[in-house]
This record gives C-alpha cells, sequence and structure tokens, in this order.
C-alpha cells in the first residue's frame, strides 16, 4: 500500500460556534473527574485521620465511628472504578489504598492494645471484646483500601494483562479483606471483596496457559503457580463459609465441588497454615450442622475437615493443628453415635480407635468412651463405664469445669447402677478430694453421697454403715460442714426419716435422726437442728418415753424450745403426767405464738379431752376465741365451735357482770366474726341460702345475742351494747333473708333491739369528742330509727300484739324520731324535716297512749322544735325552712290543746308562744301578730276553764294563774314597745297593729287578777298619750 505523503492544513474558515454535543461530552469528563477527585480527598482525609490518636479520640464516641462508616459505605459504592476515568490517578489510588490498609492494620492493634491496658485497670472491663461498632469500621476501612488499590492496579493496556504480579497482589489483598468481612458478620462487604477475588482469579487462570493448537505455553512461574493454587483454595474456602453464613448450603456444596476442580490436587495447592484455616470452616460447619442435629451433612462436612488435615504433612502442621484434629474427630464420632444406624456406629469405633491410638490418654478420648457404652448394651457396661470413670478420676486435673464435668458422668453411671455410683463417690472422695482440702467440693459429693444412699432402693444403706461413711468424712475435713451444704444433707436424710416415721419405725427413725444431728451438721442453725430434735421428742412419745423426751427437750436450743409445736408436744407430755402447771404455761405460749392456724389449739383441746382435763379443754378453747381467724380447721363445723365460745365466754360474764372490757370485746367480737362468716357464706351459696348456718343456727346467734344485750345494758359501755344490738339486727335480718318469712316473736324482738341500738348510738353520739365520730354515730342513729318506721308500719298487723305493747312500740317510735330529728340537727339535713314531722303528727291520739306520758312527749318534741329552729337560724337557713318549723311547733300546740292539759303544758304552750312571737318578728310580722291573737285567745279560754275546775284544784295549783302571768306581761311590753318604735319611725299603720295588739292581750290578762288590771290600765294611758293628727296619723 503506498504511503500518504503530509497532508498541508487548510487555512482556519470562520465557523460557527461549536455543537451542543461538545459540552455535554465536558460535562461527563468532569462528573467523571469530579468523583475521582472526591474520592482521592476522601481518602486522603480518612488516611490523615488515622494517623492521628483515633483510637483515643473515638473510642468512647460511638455516633462518630457510625458517621464514619456511614461515609465509607458511601464512598465504597461506586468502586472499584474504570480505567479510563481514573487513568491519571492510578498511582495515587495505588498509594492512598497500600497506606490505609496498613493504617487499618495499626488501627486494630492499637484498639485491642487499648482494650487489654483498660481491662487491667478496671476489672469490669473486658479486654478480650471489641466494640461492634470499632470492628464494622476496620472492616470498611480494609474494604475501601482494597478497593482503592484495585483502582489504581487495574491493567489499562493489553500488554498489562499478562503481568500477573498484580492480580496475585490484587487476589492475596481480596481474600484477606473477604476474611476480615466474614468474621464481622459483614456478608454483603465479603461479598464484594470475593468479587473482586473471583475476577482476578478468572484472569489468572487464563495467563496460566494460553492455548494454541496441540501445544500451550507456559506464563506463569512455579512459586506464581503455587500461590495460584492457594488463593483459589483459600478463595473456595471463604465462599463456602460466605455461603453458609447466608443459610445456603446448596451453594457451599457447590463451591465445594468448585474447590475440587479448581486445581488437579487441591490438598497439595494448600500450604499447612492455609489448610489449617480451611479445616477449622469445614469444622465449624460440621459442629453447626450437628448442633442443629442434621447429622447426615454434619458428618459429611467434619470428614472433609479431617481429611484436609490429614492431607498434610503432620510435622508440618501446628500445634494448634493437634487439637483442631481431636476436636474434628471428637466431633466426627459423635456426629456417628447421634445418626444411630449400625454403618455410623462401626464408623464411630473407627474414629475412636484412631482417637485412641493419637491421643489415647487424653480426656477427649475417655469422653468418647464414655458415650460408646451408654448406646451399648451387656451386663458389663455399668462395671465398664464405672472402670472409665475411676481412671478419668485418677488422671486428670480437676478444675471447675472437668469437676462439673464428672458430676454429669457420675449422674449417667447412676442410672446404670446406683451402687457403682456410690462407690465412685467414696472413691472420688478417698483418691482426690480429701488430698485438697477442698471443702466445696467434698461438701458437693458428700451431699451426692447421701442423696444417692437416701434415694436408691439398690443401695439400702444400713443406718450404722451411714453414720461410720459419717465419721469417715468429719476424720477427713477441718471442721463441720457449711450451713448451706448442711441443710442439704439433711433434707435427703429427712426423707428417710418421714418414711421410716410413716412405717411406724419409730426405733430405726431415732437412730436416723440421731445420724441427721450429727456434728458435720452442726451449722445449719437452731431451726434445722431443732426440726430433727423434734421429731426424735415425737418419736419418743410414740415409745411411751417420756423422760427421754423431756431430755430431747432440754438439749433443744431455746429457740426451738420456744416453737409452737415444741410447746405442743411439750403439753402433751405435761398432759400425760398430769402437770397442769406446765400445760397452762404451754397452752399460754401456743396461743401467742398461733396468729392463723389453729389446729395445735385444737389439737390441745383434743388432747385434754381424752385425759379428761376439762378445765384445761375450756382454757384451750377461750384461747381459740382470742385468735379466732373467721376460718374453720377440716373436721369442725364453724357455728358450733362459735356457739360454744359464746357459751362459754358469756358464761363468765353473766357469773360477773363487772368483768373487764376484755371479755366483752371477746363477745362482741366472736358474734361479729359469725355474721361475717354468714354474709360470706350467703354470697357465695346465693341469697335463699346461708351456708353452714342454717336457719336454726341464725335463730340462735340472733336470740343469744338479743339476749345478752338485754342482760347487759345497764351495766356495759354503749359501745359494747351498740356491736351487739348490730350483730342482733344483722343476724334477724339474715334470718329474714333465708326464710322469706317474719316470725312474730322475729319482729318484735327486731324492734326492741333496733331502738335499744338507737339509743346507744345516740349515747355514744352525744359523748364523742371526735366530729366525725360523733356524725358517724348519729347517721347510725337515723338509719336504725328508720328501719324502725318500717318495720312498725309493716308488722304490727300480723304480728298480733297486745294493746299494753303496742303503747310500748308507739313510745318507742315517738322517742325514735326525736332522736332522728337530733341527727338531722347535728348532720345538718334539713331536708327529711318535714318526712319525720308528718310522721310525729301521725301518730295514735292520746286515748291509746295514756294522757301524762303523752303530754311530756309532746312538750318535749315542742321543745325540741324550737332547738332545731334557733339553730337553722344560726346556721343561716332559709326562711322557708325556719317558717315551717314554726307551723310545726303549732301543729304541736294545737295537738296539746286537744286535750285537757295541766299547768305544766300551758306553761310550755306560753314559753312556745314567746319564742314563736320571737321568731316570726323576723321571718314574718303577720305571724307574729298571729301568735298575738293566740295568745289572747289562750288566755280567755284557760281563764274560763279555771273557773269552771278551781273547785277541783288544790294546793298551789289554785293560786297559780291559768296562762302565766310574766310570759303575757312580756308579750304585752313587748308588743307596746314595738307599737311605739313604729310610731317614732312613722309608720302609723304598724304602730296601730302593734298598740292594738297589745291593748288585746293587757284586755285578755285583766280577768286573771289584780295585775293583769294594772297592766291593762297602764297600757290604756300610755296610748292615750299617742294621738292622730289627721285622719291616718297619730301625735303625742
Amino acid at each position: 500500500m503506498p504511503r500518504l505523503g503530509p497532508v498541508t492544513r487548510e487555512p482556519r474558515r470562520p465557523t460557527r460556534p461549536p455543537t451542543q454535543k461538545t459540552p455535554v461530552f465536558s460535562a461527563a469528563k468532569l462528573e467523571k473527574e469530579k468523583k475521582v477527585k472526591n474520592i482521592l480527598d476522601f481518602a486522603s482525609d480518612l488516611r490523615m485521620r488515622l494517623s492521628e490518636d483515633l483510637v483515643s479520640n473515638l473510642r468512647t464516641k460511638d455516633g462518630a465511628l457510625l458517621d464514619l462508616v456511614s461515609d465509607l459505605k458511601r464512598y465504597i459504592k461506586p468502586l472499584p472504578l474504570s480505567t479510563t476515568s481514573a487513568a491519571s490517578k492510578k498511582a495515587e489510588f495505588d498509594i492512598l489504598g497500600t497506606d490505609l490498609w496498613n493504617l487499618a492494620t495499626q488501627l486494630k492493634r492499637s484498639w485491642d492494645g487499648w482494650n487489654y491496658e483498660a481491662s487491667k485497670d478496671d476489672t469490669t472491663v473486658d479486654g478480650s471484646r471489641s466494640n461492634p461498632i470499632f470492628e464494622a469500621l476496620t472492616c470498611h476501612i480494609r474494604v475501601f483500601s482494597f478497593l482503592l488499590i484495585d483502582t489504581g492496579c487495574m491493567p489499562q493496556v493489553e500488554k498489562e494483562l499478562n503481568d500477573p504480579s498484580r492480580f496475585l497482589r490484587l487476589v492475596g489483598i481480596s481474600i484477606k479483606s473477604g476474611r476480615t468481612c466474614l468474621l464481622c458478620s459483614e456478608l454483603e462487604l465479603a461479598l464484594v471483596s470475593l468479587e473482586r477475588a473471583a475476577a482476578c482469579l478468572q484472569v489468572l487462570h487464563d495467563v496460566e496457559k494460553v492455548s494454541g493448537g496441540s501445544s500451550s505455553r507456559e506464563n506463569l512461574d512455579p512459586e506464581d503457580k503455587l500461590l495460584l493454587g492457594r488463593y483459589s483454595a483459600e478463595y473456595y474456602g471463604l465462599r463456602i463459609m460466605l455461603a453458609w453464613r447466608q443459610d445456603r448450603l446448596d451453594i457451599a456444596e457447590h463451591m465445594y465441588a468448585e474447590l475440587q476442580q479448581s486445581t488437579e490436587s487441591p490438598a497439595a495447592s494448600l500450604t499447612p497454615p492455609s489448610a489449617e484455616a480451611l479445616a477449622d470452616m469445614f469444622h465449624t460447619i460440621g459442629r453447626s450442622l450437628l448442633h442443629n442435629r442434621t447429622f447426615s451433612p454434619a458428618i459429611e462436612w467434619l470428614t472433609r475437615a479431617r481429611d484436609t488435615l490429614l492431607s498434610q504433612p503432620v510435622e508440618r502442621l501446628s500445634i494448634t493443628a493437634s487439637e483442631l484434629k481431636l476436636a474434628v474427630l471428637h466431633d466426627l464420632v459423635k456426629a456417628f453415635l447421634a445418626e444411630c444406624s449400625a454403618d455410623s456406629k462401626d464408623k464411630a469405633e473407627n474414629t475412636l480407635a484412631m482417637i485412641e491410638r493419637e491421643h489415647g490418654g487424653k480426656l477427649a478420648w475417655m469422653l468418647l468412651k464414655l458415650d460408646m457404652l451408654k448406646l451399648q448394651e451387656g451386663r458389663d457396661i455399668a462395671d465398664r463405664y464405672y472402670e472409665v470413670l475411676l481412671r478419668i478420676i485418677e488422671s486428670v486435673i480437676l478444675t471447675e469445669n472437668i469437676f462439673r464435668m464428672i458430676i454429669h458422668r457420675w449422674h449417667e453411671l447412676k442410672t446404670l447402677s446406683p451402687i457403682l455410683a456410690q462407690r465412685a463417690l467414696d472413691d472420688l472422695l478417698d483418691l482426690r478430694l480429701y488430698a485438697t482440702d477442698n471443702t466445696d467440693r467434698i461438701e458437693r459429693i458428700v451431699v451426692m453421697r447421701v442423696w444417692v444412699s437416701m434415694s436408691s432402693p439398690e443401695v439400702n444403706e444400713s443406718v450404722t454403715a451411714f453414720h461410720t461413711f459419717l465419721e469417715s468424712v468429719l476424720r477427713n475435713v477441718k471442721g463441720p460442714f457449711s450451713a448451706q451444704a448442711a441443710h442439704a444433707a439433711q433434707m435427703l436424710i429427712w426423707k428417710k426419716i418421714e418414711s421410716c416415721f410413716s412405717g411406724g419405725a419409730y426405733r430405726e427413725c431415732k437412730d436416723w435422726c440421731q445420724s441427721a444431728g450429727h456434728h458435720l451438721f452442726s451449722q445449719t442453725g437452731d431451726l434445722n437442728r431443732s426440726t430433727v430434735l423434734r421429731k426424735l421428742m415425737i418419736c419418743e412419745i410414740k415409745c411411751k418415753q417420756f423422760k427421754e423426751a423431756k431430755d430431747v427437750y432440754q438439749a433443744m436450743p431455746q429457740s426451738g424450745r420456744d416453737a409452737l409445736t415444741t410447746q405442743y408436744l411439750l403439753y402433751k407430755i405435761a398432759i400425760q403426767e398430769g402437770n397442769s402447771e406446765i400445760a397452762a404455761e404451754c397452752l399460754d405460749k401456743i396461743c401467742r405464738q398461733s396468729h392463723k392456724d389453729k389446729t395445735l389449739l385444737f389439737a390441745c383441746v383434743a388432747d385434754a379431752q381424752e385425759t379428761g382435763e376439762k378445765s384445761q379443754a375450756i382454757h384451750a378453747l377461750h384461747k381459740v376465741l382470742e385468735k379466732y381467724d373467721y376460718k374453720s380447721p377440716g373436721g369442725v363445723h364453724l357455728p358450733a365451735l362459735l356457739r360454744c365460745t359464746i357459751r362459754l365466754i358469756s358464761g363468765e360474764i353473766f357469773d360477773d357482770l363487772k368483768k373487764n372490757s376484755i371479755l366483752l370485746e371477746d363477745l362482741c367480737y366472736t358474734y361479729e366474726s359469725a355474721f361475717s362468716h354468714v354474709e360470706k357464706q350467703r354470697k357465695s351459696a346465693g341469697d335463699d341460702k346461708a351456708g353452714t348456718f342454717t336457719l336454726d343456727e341464725l335463730e340462735w346467734f340472733a336470740k343469744s345475742s338479743y339476749n345478752a344485750a338485754v342482760k347487759l345494758c345497764s351495766h356495759i359501755d354503749p359501745n359494747f351494747l351498740s356491736r351487739l344490738l348490730d350483730s342482733c339486727v344483722e343476724f334477724i335480718d339474715g334470718h329474714i333473708k333465708a326464710s322469706n318469712s317474719v316470725k312474730s316473736d322475729f319482729g318484735v324482738r327486731k324492734l326492741h333491739a333496733t331502738y335499744l341500738a338507737a339509743s346507744a348510738h345516740l349515747v355514744l353520739a352525744r359523748g364523742e369528742d371526735d366530729i366525725e365520730l360523733s356524725k358517724k354515730h348519729y347517721l347510725s342513729v337515723r338509719d336504725y330509727s328508720s328501719s324502725y318506721y318500717q318495720l312498725f308500719a309493716a308488722d304490727t298487723e300480723p304480728l298480733n300484739i297486745s294493746a299494753e305493747m303496742q303503747k310500748d312500740l308507739i313510745f318507742k317510735q315517738f322517742h325514735l324520731l326525736k332522736f332522728s330529728l337530733e341527727a338531722c340537727l347535728y348532720l345538718s339535713d334539713w331536708t327529711t324535716i318535714d318526712t319525720l314531722f308528718s310522721l310525729a303528727l301521725k301518730l295514735p291520739q292520746s286515748r291509746q297512749t295514756g294522757q301524762d306520758d303523752w303530754t311530756a312527749q309532746w312538750q318535749t318534741l315542742g321543745d325540741l322544735t324550737l332547738h332545731l329552729q334557733a339553730q337553722a337560724a344560726n346556721q343561716g337557713v332559709d326562711i322557708t325552712t325556719r317558717t315551717k318549723f314554726l307551723k310545726y311547733l303549732q301543729a304541736i300546740m294545737n295537738r296539746l290543746r286537744q286535750s285537757p292539759s295541766s299547768v305544766t303544758a300551758r306553761q310550755h304552750i306560753a314559753r312556745w308562744l314567746r319564742c314563736m312571737f320571737q321568731a316570726a318578728q323576723s321571718i314574718d310580722q303577720e305571724m307574729a301578730v298571729k301568735v298575738l291573737e293566740q295568745a289572747g285567745v289562750l288566755a280567755r279560754e284557760w281563764s274560763v276553764a279555771k273557773g269552771d275546775s278551781e273547785g277541783r284544784m288544790e294546793g298551789k295549783e289554785r293560786d297559780k294563774p291559768v296562762f302565766p302571768q310574766e310570759e303575757m306581761e312580756w308579750l304585752v311590753a313587748t308588743s307596746f314597745n314595738w307599737a311605739v318604735d313604729a310610731y317614732c319611725g312613722g309608720d302609723n299603720g304598724a304602730c296601730q297593729k302593734w298598740g292594738e295588739a297589745a291593748l288585746g292581750l293587757a284586755d285578755a290578762l285583766a280577768s286573771s287578777g289584780e295585775g293583769g288590771k294594772r297592766l291593762l290600765k297602764e297600757v290604756q294611758e300610755r296610748y292615750k298619750k299617742l294621738r292622730w293628727t289627721q285622719e291616718d296619723e297619730m301625735v303625742e
């Protein structure tokens, strides 16, 4: 082809500005350069930061570590860069990557060193543990630095592809990076590193042999080829581990197959360290599969680990390789045994024989031998197992873990032969433990020895032999066992004691109790020692050896002697020997210590009854009452027990009515407890049932409480009386609910009890200094009174009561009405006043109740009404309510006027009129005028009545005016003074009204005597001095 000649350059013509394509290309190029610059700047900054004391700056700042990890993830993502974008910066990428890789290694060492120093200064710091965040940081730095190196070493021209050194370097770094990522559980980063390793390995394999025709040309040195083979094996090993960590066992199997095909002899291409690492990976996978009980895959991977180690010369392996091989074979035997097939058992025996040849004296072989024996059958298995275990006991160093392992294997031996297990413990004590003076281990083994002796029927050790063993232990230790060990041993012996006691073998039980109290177990404390001696004391009592039983009591610690059960045992002895003084003392101690469980008190009652000691039985029953807690022990009818208790206390109280308050408190408490149980039973069984308390029981408790209250009402404190009556009413109500009917005597009894209860609460309310408690009692007064009204209105007809009783019940109701009014006063309850007065005014007339008593009742009610009106005014109650009181007082006066009144009644009426006049003046003046008019009418009326009955009046009553003169004079003077006040105030109408009212009253009083006439004359004269200037005016 002819050569072209030189071309001259034509002159440039003016052209248009360049098209838009050039700026687009330049922008993309600038973007790539910017990306390269950002990565290099970040790498340079990271190198500078790592060069400083980063460990001391970041070891307490997890937030800073996390930020740095986030930055690294962002810059790792675009790496490695293409050759075109980083062509001019390849050397810089390589240098920065290399520096960062080395700094990451130094950083890890510095961190580990700081952790170690910190753990020496602070025992709470674990120097072997790393910070997971810091581990992630070092992992990301290594991947980032590898990718930088990868970018820097990426071949740019074709001839660089034939340079294997740079690819070998990249493969080595990528494998290290991937291994670090796997150790840090950064699986995605590990995959990135291993993918780059795979790419480089592919290039190296392509470079290794270039095929051409029938011949091939070698392009790698022998050393490079060995290195390539090693890297390939390590790469596939890491890919296997990565797949396993990703739960992709299928990929792991594929990678293992690739490993086998990668070279002609994978094992020969591995160095001993690489082979150990690969075997360790396989062992890790196999052990994990074994732990997950997937035995066939576990056997396969463990076999690969074994074969990998066996492929290397033994002399070239490290010291740890031998331990790794033993661990692999150990797990392999366990996998074979777990598979439980005939073939796997043979393989397990062969593998175990291999271990025996190489490690016959080691613990691992002996443990596997024990595992093999467990799966075999035969009469001599237990003996062979014992021999291997004894060999372990004789040969191993007794570290804590080894000691625990021996204990575990001993338990397996115990399942085969308890007798040999007991012998093994004796051998362990005699051969190893006594010489070490390790008290803790000796105690543990002795407790196990006690356990196997006490719990295994095959052993059946006698008391004498067991006591001899305890003496042997005592000779070989420095002193008694610790409290924990002694307590454990005693608990095991206690089971034997209980077994003998329940079987009636009291004498053998005594011997075991003496063994349980051996000096070796003296540190258990007074409580356990007392428990054992108490059991011994019971055995002596069972054997009728009371003197020996008292000797055991004297040997007991003081705390044990004062115990509840011990006092009960001493009580039994005292009852048997007839020592009433000791029996009473024991009973008193039992009562003081009994809080909830009264079983022993009942047992004392039963024992006393069996021996004929009635006084002790009564005393014990009394103690039951003092501590009774609403619960009835099994086999005891609660109502019967309460009745017996009530009869006992009532008898003591009625014999001497001046008994102290303790017995009264007991009596009240017993009734309250009984009703509390009634309520509980009724709610659980339904409203129509009374549970264990039948109708007869309820009737008995109601009558008993009522009779006690009536008999004691004038002798006891109102507080006790109110409690008794409260219980009585509750029992009556419970009877009514249970029977759905009311007996006549129950109705009358409830009326009387309600009246007495209201009276008692009223006395308590009046005498109580505490205002709140006083109000509480007043509330009870009102409640009982209301109950009485309802019951009286409903039950008087069907009760068929006599006229005399009817009169008494009406009187009681009148009293309760007054009690309720007083309660309303102190409770400031003005809403129920109308109801109470309506009930009072509806009561029967005097012809049914008796004139004198009736008059007195109405007089007290009128006085109470005036008091209520005054208190309402003081409390600022509204005028309407206050006016009602005056109206009710007017109604009461009308009631008294309907029947012949005594002088006392007329005096009350006169006084009420005066008080009404005063109260009405501030409420309603028209009412006040009417009061004056009513006073005048009564004065004239009673003057006439006096003349009619003067012959029947005797003594001082004949000389007294019918309408009290002082009351009338006060009314006259007050009304006339109000007339004068009105005159001075210019109110002529009011002046005339009050003046005429005063004249009318004075005129009514004139008929009563000379004093009344003088008063009338004086009022007339004073009234005449007032005159009117005009028709409606009056002047003086």
